[in-house]
């Protein structure tokens, strides 16, 4: 039996190392490759339902009579067209025969939904064949490089025949994750979108919700589709190069491998419990004994013969609440020692004050009293108000900034933002929130690597954040509002840019929320939401905080940070929640 030293040589190879390299930047190359297609697919679905839309609407409503009218012969041969050649492209699709085949009995609404179905069709199709051939390519190589670097190190004293095409296809086709292999997640994730756009979009269109609101709605869905493909690359990438190790062990005479995490700081709990730990070959079940254990997971594994090998010491997660709230509790009492806020927040408790009382005398004021000097007042008491509480964000930030900078590099410094942002206007008040940020939090977003770093900007009447698009908007009435607003959507990006945060949200939010059952916004808030809205409410000092986006972002630290920068006041009555981010602001 081949031994290894205890240095485990092979592993510490730089060849090892250039190979991992290797897979990820091939990794994010397929990642980019499918975001392109994604968007083409988001512009196209876009262009059918713009016009549809003028087709067959009135303004921005559709004419109902209209659309539930019979399909036009026209419009019948057309998809019968581009689905048969669709089909024909792709003969493994033959099942979607059935949609074409039920096409004489659709209204026109219906008819829109199935031409938007062959555009999911081809995005996954497109998807399914990127991914295939990526994961084909990466195996190969893979192999390829554990096999010579045994060679070289006499761990294989002979030529290592390369693994037959069939047998490859076969190795990635494996069902391993449940009960599924890529092709059948892909086609899941497909699926779910177009149940969307089945139900959702399609009754949203039938009543009367406007173009803008049916185009926003289908990109967010869009985007988390998206997400949920970067997850599954991410995934089947490292599953396939621990195959290809896996295949060279065993080429290699080892009866057993050993787990090797990365260990940083977006390391898993999972991982880190893992590492070290050594199975027989015979034993290899990925997400049990073998990885991926999760989606990202980056640890791999490398060959030991398992009789003398001893598994080392487990790691702690060097991140849980406890060692954040930890960390918090000092940030906490060092910005108490310099912090105003408590002062600003009473002034603007009694600004409030003095103008709700003048709102209560005009409203109680007797039919035709003169107003004019209580409105002027009133006036004057609102303007006060909003400077004041303009300044109170700033004011607060600044203080935030400064005793966080004991603790970590903080702002702006030295950061290139060329190619970054585009809107001139919004671009200003972003860099004034990045400043207000960790270095390392702003290199992550400004630099992310899927997106070459670029990322529209814009002010509109709500902010948002979308990855898929790549666009962060702002929103406020003032100028310091709309930095507040930009810090908040700016976690949302370090969501999708800094993956530690979903994961340390993650844990936050099952801990704070165990048992709970969730609630639609509207009910619990009073505001209206949409009905996909929901919430867990726990004790947050705001409902929203426990906002449900399916793990794949939260409201944790956005609203968090948001809170500590604008109004410090309100989220430090919720001691273990203020604690847990100020933890994250200084150590995550």
């Amino acid at each position: 039996m081949t031994n290894m030293n205890t240095r485990d040589e092979y592993w510490q190879n730089k060849r090892v190392v250039a190979g991992m390299e290797r897979n990820k930047e091939e990794t994010l190359k397929v990642i980019k490759d499918v975001n392109v297609e994604y968007k083409k697919k988001l512009k196209d679905i876009k262009h059918e339902i713009a016009d549809f839309y003028a087709k067959y609407g009135k303004g921005d409503v559709l004419d109902y009579s209209k659309i539930t009218s019979k399909l036009d012969d026209k419009d019948f041969n057309t998809m019968i067209r581009d689905w048969d050649k669709f089909v024909k492209k792709y003969p493994d699709m033959e099942r979607f025969r059935d949609i074409r085949m039920n096409y004489y009995k659709l209204d026109r609404l219906q008819g829109l939904s199935n031409r938007i179905a062959l555009h999911v069709a081809e995005l996954g199709k497109t998807e399914e064949e990127m991914l295939k051939g990526t994961l084909k390519g990466t195996f190969k190589k893979a192999f390829n490089n554990i096999t010579n670097l045994f060679k070289k190190q006499s761990k294989i004293s002979r030529d290592v025949e390369p693994l037959k095409d069939k047998r490859i296809d076969g190795l990635i086709k494996q069902k391993w994750l449940d009960g599924n292999n890529f092709s059948d997640r892909t086609w899941k994730d497909k699926a779910k979108l177009q149940n969307y756009l089945d139900k959702q979009l399609i009754t949203d269109m039938a009543t009367g919700k406007s173009y803008d609101d049916i185009y926003k709605n289908l990109a967010r869905e869009m985007d988390t589709t998206f997400s949920n493909a970067k997850r599954l690359i991410h995934t089947e990438m490292a599953n396939v190069q621990n195959m290809a190790h896996l295949e060279g062990i065993k080429k290699a005479g080892f009866n057993g491998f050993k787990i090797s995490a990365t260990i940083d700081s977006r390391t898993s709990s999972i991982c880190r419990n893992k590492n070290g730990k050594t199975e027989f070959i015979e034993d290899y079940q990925v997400g049990v004994t073998a990885p991926p254990f999760h989606p990202y997971c980056r640890s791999t594994i490398f060959g030991v013969d398992k009789e003398v090998d001893k598994p080392t010491k487990k790691v702690d997660n060097e991140y849980s609440i406890d060692e954040l709230r930890g960390v918090g509790k000092r940030v906490k009492k060092d910005f108490l020692k310099i912090s105003n806020y408590e002062k600003r927040a009473d002034e603007l408790r009694e600004l409030k004050k003095g103008y709700m009382g003048v709102v209560k005398e005009i409203r109680s004021a007797p039919y035709g009293t003169d107003l004019s000097d209580l409105r002027k007042k009133g006036r004057l008491l609102y303007e006060e108000y909003s400077r004041k509480y303009d300044e109170a964000i700033i004011e607060n930030a600044k203080e935030l900034k400064e005793t966080l900078s004991k603790y970590r590099k903080m702002g702006a410094v030295d950061i290139d933002y060329t190619g970054h942002l585009r809107n001139r206007k919004a671009d200003k008040l972003v860099k004034k929130a990045y400043d207000f940020l960790p270095t390392d939090w702003i290199k992550s977003s400004v630099n992310h690597s899927l997106i070459n770093g670029e990322m529209e900007t814009g002010i509109v009447k709500r902010g948002y954040y979308s990855s898929f698009l790549n666009t962060l908007k702002i929103s406020g009435s003032s100028e310091s509002m709309q930095i507040e607003t930009a810090i908040h959507e700016l976690m949302h990006r370090l969501e999708h840019t800094h993956k530690s945060f979903v994961k340390h949200e993650a844990v936050f939010y099952e801990h704070r929320t165990a048992g709970e059952e969730l609630q639609q916004l509207t009910k619990v808030t009073g505001i209206k939401h949409g009905k996909h809205e929901v919430t867990r409410v726990d004790n947050f000092v705001d409902a929203y905080m426990g906002k449900w986006y399916d793990g794949n972002a939260y409201e944790l630290l956005s609203m968090g940070v948001q809170y500590l920068y604008a109004r410090p006041q309100e989220l430090l009555k919720d001691e273990e929640m203020a604690e847990w981010v100020l933890g994250a602001l200084a150590n995550i």
